[in-house]
C-alpha cells in the first residue's frame, strides 16, 4: 500500500521568482500604508474645528475702557488705564487641547502742546480658553490694566483695539486727558469703580495695590447681574488728629441724590485709601454719578471726587410674560413656507452671520420652522450680552415701521429708520428739519437711556422720503463726523 505523503510547506521562499514577488508585495503594502496615513491626515484636516467664535463675526467688536489718576511725584502723576473685552467677541483657533485668540491694543497719549507721544504702547493681549462647551464662556471678561508715570499737562488719548485674528473687527476712542497736581489738602484721587476688592498680601497679583486685590470694572455697568459697586480711592495729606465725615452719594442724571451713605472716619496715616461698597440693584436703568466726599466735621471743609457709571436692568420688551416653549412652537408651526421665510428676513437684525448662512441652506419649510423655534427661544431667553427680546414685541415693531416708513420702492422694516426703531424702540425725542434753502431734509433721533445718551441722524438724500442713516453716536453703528456734507 502506497504511503500517503505528509504535508510539506510550499518552498516559496527558496526560489528567486518567489523573492521577487515577495518584494513587490511588501512594496505594495508599504505604499498602501502610506496612502492610508495620507487619507487619515486629509480626513483630520477636513474635520478640524472651525474658529469657535465664527458665530460672532457679524457682531460689533466693543472695548470697555476707564482710567484713574493718582498722586506720584512733584512733577508727574500716575495714570492707570483699564481695558476689558468679552470672549464671545474674539476669534479663537484650536491650539492643541486649548483654543487661542487675542486682542491687539494700540495706545497713544499725545502732548497737546508739542504733539509728542508720551505713551506709545503696542501690545497683544493673549486669551486662552480651555473649554468652550460651557454656556457662560462668551461673557467671560478679558481684563487688562496698564500704569504710566505721566508729567503734568494736557493730552489727547487715542486707543485702538481689534481682534488679533481679524483686524477689521475693531473699536477705538479718542478723548482729552489732563494730568494735574493734587494741591488741595486733604486731596482725593480719581474714584476707581471696581467689580471686586479683597484684602490681600499677594504682591505678585497683577491687580495688587495698597494691600488689596483691586479688580477694575472698565464697563462701569452695574445692575442685577453685577449689583455691588466697589469703590477705591486714595487720600492724601490727611490730618490724623481729625474725624472726617465720609459721604458716598449716588446721583441720577437729573441731579437728584438717590442714595447716600455716610460714616465717621479717623485715619491713622496721612496718605491712605478709602474703600467702600454700595448696592445698585434697586436703581432704575440709566446714567448715574458716584460722588465720594471727605468733610472736615469742625470746619465743614469738603473735598470730593466723582465717577460716572451706568445701571442696566435687563427687562423684557414688554411687561407681558415671555412665551412658553409650547406657545412659541405652536405659533411658528402654523406659518406657511412663505411666512416662515418672510419672518426670518425680518428677524435678520437679531441674527449673526452663522445663523443667516445656516438658514439660507435649509431646503424644506419644516426645517425653516424648526430653526425659527430655536432662534426665538434663544432670543426670548436673553443672555448676559443681550436683553431678552419677545417675538411678539419684535414683530409688532415690524408692523409699526412698515406702516410708518414704507415707500414705493422699499418696505418700512427694510429702511434705516425702520431698523433702528425695531432694534432700539421708539426714540425719546425726534428733531425734524425740513428742506432749508438748498439743504436736504433730515431727522435726529435721541435715545437718552442707551449708553450715555445716543443719537441717530437720517438724511433724505434723494428727496423721496427715504431717509438714510448717515451718522450715529451709538457704538457699533455708522459713525461719520462729516455727515453734514450729505445736506448739500
Amino acid at each position: 500500500m502506497e504511503k500517503a505523503a505528509s504535508a510539506q510547506p510550499f518552498p516559496f521562499f527558496c526560489c528567486k521568482p518567489a523573492k521577487k514577488v515577495i518584494s513587490c508585495v511588501v512594496k505594495f503594502l508599504r505604499e498602501q500604508k502610506i496612502m492610508a496615513i495620507l487619507i487619515c491626515l486629509l480626513a483630520m484636516l477636513c474635520w478640524l474645528p472651525q474658529p469657535i467664535s465664527a458665530q460672532t463675526q457679524s457682531q460689533p467688536f466693543l472695548m470697555n475702557f476707564d482710567y484713574s489718576r493718582f498722586r506720584s511725584t512733584a512733577s508727574a502723576g500716575y495714570l492707570e488705564l483699564y481695558y476689558s473685552f468679552y470672549c464671545g467677541q474674539i476669534t479663537f483657533h484650536p491650539a492643541g487641547e486649548n483654543f487661542k485668540g487675542g486682542v491687539a491694543l494700540r495706545t497713544d497719549l499725545i502732548d497737546a502742546q508739542t504733539g509728542q507721544a508720551v505713551i506709545k504702547e503696542r501690545v497683544v493681549v493673549p486669551v486662552v480658553m480651555d473649554d468652550t462647551s460651557t454656556t457662560g464662556w462668551k461673557t467671560t471678561s478679558v481684563l487688562r490694566q496698564a500704569g504710566h508715570l505721566v508729567p503734568f499737562g494736557n493730552y489727547r488719548l487715542h486707543i485702538v483695539a481689534y481682534d488679533s485674528a481679524n483686524p477689521a473687527r475693531r473699536d477705538s476712542l479718542s478723548l482729552p486727558l489732563e494730568m494735574k497736581a493734587l494741591t488741595q489738602r486733604p486731596a482725593i484721587s480719581d474714584v476707581e469703580l471696581c467689580s471686586s476688592i479683597q484684602a490681600s498680601t499677594n504682591k505678585n497679583h497683577p491687580y495688587f495695590k495698597s494691600s488689596h486685590e483691586v479688580m477694575p470694572n472698565p464697563s462701569l455697568v452695574y445692575g442685577s447681574m453685577s449689583p455691588v459697586v466697589y469703590v477705591y480711592a486714595e487720600l492724601y495729606d490727611i490730618d490724623t488728629t481729625k474725624v472726617y465725615a465720609v459721604d458716598y452719594e449716588m446721583i441720577d442724571d437729573g441731579g437728584t441724590v438717590v442714595k447716600n451713605v455716610s460714616r465717621q472716619r479717623r485715619y491713622r496715616t496721612p496718605n491712605t485709601v478709602e474703600i467702600g461698597t454700595l448696592n445698585a440693584v434697586a436703581l432704575k436703568p440709566g446714567k448715574y454719578t458716584l460722588r465720594l466726599s471727605l468733610r472736615d466735621s469742625p470746619s465743614g471743609q469738603r473735598t470730593q471726587s466723582q465717577k460716572g457709571f451706568y445701571v442696566y436692568q435687563p427687562p423684557a420688551l414688554s411687561a407681558e410674560p415671555a412665551s412658553t416653549p409650547t406657545s412659541l412652537a405652536v405659533a411658528i408651526e402654523t406659518l406657511t413656507a412663505k411666512e416662515a421665510e418672510d419672518e426670518f428676513q425680518k428677524a435678520r437684525y437679531l441674527a449673526d452671520k452663522t445663523e443667516i448662512d445656516f438658514f439660507s441652506q435649509l431646503k424644506t419649510p419644516q426645517a425653516q420652522k424648526d430653526f425659527l423655534k430655536e432662534f426665538w427661544t434663544r432670543r426670548e431667553a436673553g443672555s448676559a450680552l443681550e436683553a431678552p427680546r419677545r417675538r411678539v414685541d419684535y414683530l409688532r415693531r415690524v408692523e409699526v415701521v412698515t406702516e410708518r416708513y414704507s415707500s414705493y420702492t422699499k418696505k418700512g422694516w427694510r429702511t434705516d429708520r425702520g431698523r433702528v426703531f425695531i432694534l432700539y424702540g421708539k426714540p425719546d425725542e425726534v428733531e425734524r428739519h425740513s428742506s432749508e434753502g438748498v439743504g436736504k431734509p433730515y431727522e435726529i433721533w435721541y435715545y437718552y437711556q442707551i449708553e450715555n445718551g445716543v443719537q441717530f441722524i437720517f438724511v433724505d438724500k434723494n428727496g423721496f422720503g427715504d431717509y438714510d442713516l448717515v451718522h450715529s453716536t451709538k457704538r457699533g453703528e455708522l459713525y461719520d463726523e462729516g455727515w453734514s456734507r450729505f445736506l448739500q
